[in-house]
């Protein structure tokens, strides 16, 4: 996590704020644990090193980057698909959202973007890793 939140810092760090920064982004939905015996998902460790990065995500495109007749690994978890994200760097005087402000912005804007991905041709087995983007963005 660490290094993560210090390479994407170096990127929020060298930003002009002018121009958006694309990060691009692949991780299987199997769960890592760390040292502490606790474990997160690839996704909310990169969101967290976003946030901490000072970043906001303002735009998600999936990507198909494997190719189908690969060979796959027994018990592999592989995607189909990548996720290019769109950043900016936050403003220093941007509100601070509650819970509540992030459930009803999720609840109101999360539909419309997930019915955009559905229009995409992205593989059904890479949709729910997809929709993680959009949430990030309203999350961020």
């Amino acid at each position: 996590m660490k290094g993560m939140t210090e390479a994407i810092g170096q990127l929020s760090k060298l930003a002009h704020p002018g121009l958006p920064v694309t990060i691009y982004y692949a991780f299987k939905q199997s769960e890592s644990d760390d040292k502490t015996g606790t474990s997160s998902t690839g996704w909310e460790t990169f969101l967290e090193a976003v946030v901490k990065a000072g970043f906001e995500i303002t735009g998600t495109w999936p990507m198909r980057t494997e190719l189908s007749n690969r060979m796959v690994g027994r018990e592999s978890n592989a995607l189909a698909s990548s996720i290019v994200l769109v950043c900016r760097q936050k403003a220093e005087d941007a509100p601070t959202a509650t819970r509540r402000d992030f459930i009803t912005a999720l609840a109101a804007e999360f539909p419309k973007a997930f019915a955009r991905l559905q229009e995409t041709n992205i593989a059904p087995v890479d949709l729910a890793q997809a929709a993680i983007g959009p949430g990030m963005a309203i999350y961020t």
